[in-house]
């Protein structure tokens, strides 16, 4: 698999620009993957994944390892009103939350308690589903190198239901196990995801989250009416 890389535009060109070149770049078949820097300056980046698509008539900077560190990818529309919301805007750069959280995790500095957990299929999530009740389980990706899906819940009743060796994350008074957990929740925004990914991943980033999510309650599942990344 090719080294991907990361690069602004942004101490070069304004918004209107940035996003003429998004447009550009889907025209002409380039991939990419949108981040954003969790720490100021709040730049965005874009993740190449092929050198042959880096650009070559306009200006660039690639993120150095600092940089890396705080990038945390953008939430996907579903829907064409999330697509209009989402995009990015004039003087809202400071506003860099609403770009990269899954609605559910709004206002998570509110909260009292959230884990994380792994599990590798929908018979899991439906078996623990069952036993925290109506409480939602809410999907928020997956680990493609490591092989698991990956969900959060707000009920602390789910550590008893949960096992250990799947929790990977817990913040909050309940909070004692995990790879990382905290007995405060996180009060910076945007450092659940930077914890998951530095913490956890490690060797990737959570991609592909989308603004409304898949959730499970009392072992049912509710998907996502459709996938329309926009």
């Amino acid at each position: 698999m090719p080294k991907s890389m990361y690069i602004t535009f942004d101490p070069y060109y304004d918004t209107e620009e940035y996003n003429s070149f998004l447009s550009a770049s889907k025209n002409n078949g380039i991939e990419w993957e949108e981040y954003l820097r969790v720490r100021q300056p709040f730049n965005r980046y874009l993740k190449i994944n092929n050198k042959s698509d880096l650009p070559s008539f306009v200006n660039y900077d690639f993120a150095d390892s600092g940089d890396k560190r705080f990038l945390v990818s953008l939430v996907k529309p579903v829907y064409s009103n999330e697509a209009l919301m989402l995009k990015r805007k004039p003087g809202q750069d400071a506003l860099y939350y609403s770009y990269i959280t899954p609605k559910p995790l709004e206002g998570l500095e509110k909260r009292k308690y959230i884990m994380v957990f792994r599990a590798k299929s929908f018979s899991e999530v439906a078996n623990y589903s069952k036993k925290l009740g109506s409480s939602k389980i809410f999907k928020w990706g997956e680990s493609k190198v490591k092989g698991y899906f990956i969900y959060y819940t707000f009920n602390p009743y789910i550590k008893g239901i949960v096992p250990l060796n799947r929790v990977l994350m817990e913040f909050g008074k309940e909070a004692d196990s995990g790879i990382k957990y905290d007995k405060s929740m996180p009060t910076i925004k945007g450092d659940l995801e930077y914890l998951l990914n530095y913490f956890v991943l490690v060797k990737e980033k959570l991609e592909n989250k989308t603004y409304e999510a898949e959730f499970w309650t009392e072992g049912k599942i509710n998907p996502l009416k459709r996938e329309t990344f926009i």
